[in-house]
This record gives C-alpha cells, structure tokens and sequence, in this order.
C-alpha cells in the first residue's frame, strides 16, 4: 500500500523514485529492528530480508519495469553481501541475479531492457561497488548464480558509450586505481578473467601502461600482468591464439621511450616464454630473428638493468636445441663478438651464482656452434 503510494505520486522520475523508496527502507529498517522475530544482523538502510521483499515488490504487478519506474536498486543485492551468509539468503540473492541477467539479456519472451534503463542500472553497480562485492563472494553463490554473475560482469565488462568504456575507466585518473582494484580482483577468478582476456577492450592495457601518471601506469601494469599469468592454462591459450595481435603489441612497449615501460615489459616477456606451459609461445617467438636482434641490441642498452632482463630472453635463443637456420646465421657471424661481450658482461654479479652458470653454458654454447650442414 505504501509503496504503489510512492509509485503513483512519482511516477514520472525515476530520481524520486530512488529517494522515496530510500526512505521507505529507513522507516522499514527502524521497524524491522524493533521486531523480536527478526533474527538477522542489520546494515543500514535495511535488512537483507527488506532489501529482497523491495526487490519482489519491484517486480510485481506489471511484469517488468516500465519507463517510468525505478528498476532493480543493486544495493539491495549488496548489502546482503556485507552480512552473515544464510541458505535462504542465496537462495534471494540467485533469484535477483537472474532479474539482472534477464535485464540486460531479455528472454525468450521479452527483450533487453532499453538503453536508458540499463545505464541506470549499471549506475547503480557502480555506485555501489556491486561487481567487486559479487566476485568477493563469488564461492558464496551457487552454482547457477556464478554463471549469471560471469554474464552480468560480461555484459557490464564491454559496454560502451561511444568510444568509452565506463566500466574500465583507466583513463579517468579519480578512478583509475579503484578499477584496477576491482579487475585485479576479478582476475582471480578464471571464468572473469577469460571475458576479461578475450575482450578487445584487454588490448587497452598497452596504452595504459605507457600513460603519463607513475601510479596509475604501475597499476595498469599490475592489472595486465596478472591477466597474463594468473591462470596458466587461459592464459598460454589466449597467447597461441592471439600471437600476432599481442607480440605486435608487446613490440611497441619493448621499443617504448618510457624507462619503466621497457624494463617492466622485458621483465614479463621473460617470465612468459620460460614458463613451461607457453611453450608453443616461447617456440615461436625465439624462431624470429627480429626478435633476437631486438634483445642483442637491449644486451648493450646503457641502462644494467634492462641488459639484465635481455639476458634472460637472449638465453632463451641460444639454448634452443632447434635453432632456426635464420637465427643460427645471426648468432655464427656475431659468434666471436659474443663470447667476447659475455665473458665481459656484468662480471661484479659474483655472488649470483646462478646467473653466472647461466652465462658459463651460453657462453659455452655460442662457442659450439656450427653451421649446419648442407646437403
């Protein structure tokens, strides 16, 4: 009775709506507290039994929202998040996930809902910090209910206003670090992480990483490391099956003017290619001369530490037992100038025992080649 009062007197601002419906649930709140029965734990402005019975009335009568009605407040769902997990309160929780799925999917019977209502919706998520609450408590929801969450974050994921994407907003500085945050979080999860991985908006992370700002550049790097490595088997499937897209990528942050970028780059392409399960990757990357020649000229960069991270790929080309014909040629005519320089090369790392066996068996190596013969 109350609530279709609230409805009827503001039914022309979905605004209203939002702030009449708020202070119904204080009222309710204060109640509910009063109540002997109520043997839950309350957040303001409500209970999660509150909280879901505005959900149930928000879908009642009319069968779906109409343009002028307020449609899901997400913080409904999220409060219940922030209290002791009960059974029946999964059970509420699934249902309303499916409420926001069909929101922005449709059903066989109905279409998604429009534009306008869904960016009121997704508002709402962020306004109140839904999806990071969701993938925290992801191992909370059931089974189906962790599917309908991966296709909410999906669909919230990628879209767009224009050429913007609100959802991932690296390029707003106020929020930069509070959506790296929330990604790192749901890279922990591989179902998040692969809709993260396989959309085009992931290619974003080599334009972040280079931007002007040390802090948000060091957490965007943090974010896209943790997308390539994280989950091993994802991520050396996502690499074979995007190679050129992402080493033509790669390329321009290992050629990058930006100190940090190079050395942070070169780091993590050496971490990739000697992890064993991207040995397809590691194959075709050390088969291309233009790569070794990139890391034979980073060997001699002023900067030590970049000449120490190129190390660690140029070892990766020489103790290939398979060497191409092409990268065989470069090292047999550098063969003498090589031994030469590694023999040199940071001698005062006495105490790193083992960079110095790894530089003893290249330096071995190089002096073992041979042309191969031919027939």
């Amino acid at each position: 009775m109350v609530e279709s009062k609230v409805q009827a007197r503001y039914a022309g601002s979905s605004k209203r709506i939002k702030v009449a419906m708020r202070r119904w649930q204080i009222v309710a709140w204060a109640s509910c507290l009063s109540c002997a029965s109520c043997n839950v734990l309350i957040t303001e402005p409500g209970s999660w039994e509150m909280h879901l019975f505005l959900h149930v009335w928000s879908f009642r009568g009319g069968g779906g929202f109409g343009a002028d009605s307020w449609p899901i407040s997400a913080s409904s769902i999220a409060s219940v998040f922030d209290l002791i997990w009960k059974g029946s309160a999964q059970e509420d929780v699934s249902k309303n996930l499916v409420l926001i799925k069909n929101m922005l999917y449709g059903t066989s019977d109905a279409e998604p809902q429009t534009d306008i209502i869904v960016a009121q919706l997704a508002q709402e998520l962020y306004n109140s910090n839904l999806l990071l609450l969701l993938i925290q408590n992801l191992n909370r929801i059931d089974f189906e209910g962790k599917k309908d969450v991966a296709q909410v974050f999906n669909n919230i994921l990628r879209r767009q206003i224009g050429t913007r994407s609100p959802t991932v907003e690296y390029e707003h500085q106020e929020i930069a670090l509070n959506c790296g945050t929330m990604l790192r979080e749901c890279a922990r999860y591989e179902a998040l992480a692969k809709i993260m991985l396989y959309s085009e908006e992931f290619f974003n992370f080599f334009r972040y990483v280079e931007v002007s700002t040390f802090d948000i550049a060091s957490d965007a790097f943090s974010t896209f490391k943790e997308l390539l490595t994280r989950h091993k088997m994802l991520c050396a499937e996502f690499l074979e099956q995007n190679y050129d897209k992402v080493f033509s990528h790669y390329q321009r942050l290992l050629n990058s003017e930006n100190y940090v970028t190079r050395r942070q780059s070169l780091k993590l392409l050496g971490e990739l290619l000697l992890d064993r399960h991207n040995f397809t990757v590691m194959t075709r990357y050390i088969s291309n001369p233009d790569n070794l020649k990139l890391m034979m000229n980073m060997l001699k960069e002023k900067s030590r530490n970049i000449q120490f991270e190129a190390f660690h790929v140029f070892k990766v080309f020489v103790a290939n037992p398979n060497k191409p014909k092409p990268i065989l040629d470069i090292l047999l005519r550098n063969q003498e100038k090589l031994v030469e320089f590694l023999t040199r090369f940071h001698t005062d790392r006495s105490e790193d025992e083992q960079f110095n066996d790894e530089k003893a068996y290249l330096i071995k190596q190089i002096k073992e080649l041979k042309p191969i013969a031919e027939h």
